[in-house]
Formats: C-alpha cells, structure tokens, sequence
C-alpha cells in the first residue's frame, strides 16, 4: 500500500487490521464517543501504564523511522519528480514520471 499509494475502502482497512471498527458517517462521532466514554471510566493510571508498555520498546525504531523519512524527504524536494508532482498539481493534470532522469 505504501507504494502503490492507493487509496483503500475503510472495510479494507478492517480486514487488515488497520482499523478496529468500521460505521456509517453518522454514527461515527457517537460510537467515538461512546468508546471514549468506556475509557474514561478506567483509572488513568492503568491507561498510561498499558500505552507505556505498548509504546516503550518500539520507541527508538519509531524515532529511527521518522528519522529516515525526513531525510528522505529532504533530499528528494526540489528533485525531479517533485518538481513534476507540483508543476502538474498547478497545471490541473496528472503528473508523469515516465521522462525522470535515471536514479529518480
């Protein structure tokens, strides 16, 4: 997906576990609600305990990542292809990278 940067249906996402429960438009700010209700009757030492040990050992690799992310991002603005991309979006078309020069 992160390739392909498709855009995926939200019962996609449940099936792959992107997503704990999927509703109608209307119904999303009361089951929001409604979950937030549950977790706020739960003593919030508990809940900062069970994120703590959730969130904890993936922390550095989280860092890590966005680490590398930003400096791929950094190297590529103003590169060839986001040129196109932005040229193309104040253009009104879609962008083609098939003419790139070679390693972009």
């Amino acid at each position: 997906m992160l390739l392909s940067a498709e855009w995926i249906s939200a019962a996609e996402a449940h099936e792959m576990g992107l997503v704990w429960k999927v509703c109608e438009p209307d119904e999303l700010l009361p089951e929001a609600r409604k979950h937030a209700e549950i977790l706020a009757a739960r003593p919030i030492s508990s809940l900062i305990a069970v994120k703590r040990t959730m969130v904890e050992p993936h922390r550095t690799a989280i860092a890590e990542a966005r680490d590398r992310e930003n400096a791929c991002f950094a190297e590529l603005m103003g590169g060839p292809a986001n040129i196109e991309a932005l040229t193309a979006f104040a253009e009104g078309r879609q962008p083609d990278f098939t003419n790139l020069p070679e390693g972009w």
